[in-house]
C-alpha cells in the first residue's frame, strides 16, 4: 500500500477498512445466514453511475452503504467471498455494495474468476443489478474529466466548463478498455439471473431516478420508498465544447468508426 494513496484515503478510513477484514471473516464463520437480510451488488464499471445508484437505494432506509468493498485502494483481500459474505451479515438492514469485474481480475495479484465469485454469492442468496452505459465514448470521457478534476463526485449546481487537451492514444486506449471489460461482465453474468439498468435511460435524467429504484426494489421483494441524492450531474457538454483538440479527436473517431457515439448511439 502506497503512503500517497492512504493519504488520499485518509488514515481513519483505510484503517477502519483494514479492522473490518478478521472481522468480517469471523462474521462468515460464525454468524448464521440469516434468509430476512436482503443482499445486492451493483456489477458495473466505474464512470457508470454505480455511486449514484447506491445512494439512490440506501435513500430508501432499505439499505446501508458500503461502496466498493473490494477497492483495491484498501490493499487486497486475500479472501474477497468471505469478506463480502461477512460485511453483508454483520450489522442491520440490507445490503448493498457495487462491484467491479476487474476488482476480480486485473487488480489483484491472485485473481479470482468473476463467473464464480458471482455464483458464489448467488447460493448465499444475493440478488444482481447490472448496470452499465450504452455510449463508450462518453464513458472513456467521464474517466478523463475525472482525472481532470481530481474528484469523482459534483453536489452543488456550481457551473462548471472544463477544456480537455486530448491524448488521442490514451482516449483509444480506454474506449477499448470499456469494451473488453463490458465482455468481460456479460461472460460473467451468464446463467445468472439479474436486473439490467443502463445509465443513458435510469439514471442520466434525474425524473427518472424513481422509476430505475422501484424495478430493483421490486426484484428485492422490497416496498418501494422515496429516493433523494445529493449529487449532480459533471457532464453535461457536448464534447465537442469539452475539447480544445476537438479535430484530432474527430479523425480518431472516423478512423475507429466510433462516429457513432457522437449521437448516443448504442457501443
Amino acid at each position: 500500500m502506497k503512503l500517497g494513496t492512504v493519504r488520499k484515503l485518509g488514515w481513519r478510513k483505510w484503517a477502519r477498512r483494514r479492522l473490518d477484514v478478521p472481522a468480517a471473516y469471523a462474521a462468515d464463520m460464525l454468524l448464521p445466514k440469516r434468509e430476512d437480510r436482503k443482499k445486492l451488488v451493483i456489477f458495473a464499471q466505474g464512470r457508470t453511475g454505480s455511486t449514484l445508484l447506491e445512494k439512490l437505494l440506501c435513500s430508501t432506509g432499505h439499505f446501508r452503504e458500503s461502496g466498493e468493498l473490494l477497492s483495491s485502494s484498501f490493499g487486497e483481500i486475500r479472501y474477497p467471498l468471505r469478506f463480502v459474505r461477512g460485511m453483508a451479515r454483520m450489522g442491520p438492514g440490507s445490503f448493498v455494495f457495487h462491484l467491479k469485474v476487474y476488482q476480480l481480475t486485473r487488480d489483484r495479484s491472485r485473481p479470482v474468476d468473476p463467473a464464480g465469485f458471482l455464483k458464489a454469492l448467488q447460493a448465499d442468496g444475493w440478488k444482481f443489478v447490472h448496470l452499465m452505459r450504452r455510449n463508450r465514448l462518453r464513458h472513456a470521457f467521464s474517466n478523463l474529466l475525472l482525472e481532470y478534476r481530481g474528484h469523482p463526485q459534483k453536489l452543488t449546481d456550481h457551473e462548471e466548463r472544463p477544456k480537455l487537451v486530448v491524448d488521442c492514444s490514451d482516449l483509444e486506449r480506454i474506449v477499448d478498455e470499456r469494451f473488453r471489460f463490458a465482455e468481460d461482465e456479460r461472460r460473467a453474468l451468464e446463467g445468472i439471473p439479474h436486473h439490467r439498468v443502463v445509465y443513458e435511460d435510469d439514471l442520466e435524467d434525474s425524473g427518472r431516478h424513481q422509476e430505475t429504484v422501484d424495478g430493483i426494489l421490486e426484484m428485492m421483494a422490497l416496498e418501494t420508498r422515496p429516493v433523494s441524492t445529493g449529487l449532480r450531474r459533471i457532464n453535461v457538454y457536448r464534447l465537442e465544447e469539452l475539447v480544445e483538440n476537438w479535430n484530432d479527436v474527430r479523425q480518431l473517431l472516423r478512423r475507429r468508426g466510433w462516429e457513432r457515439f457522437l449521437d448516443g448511439s448504442e457501443g
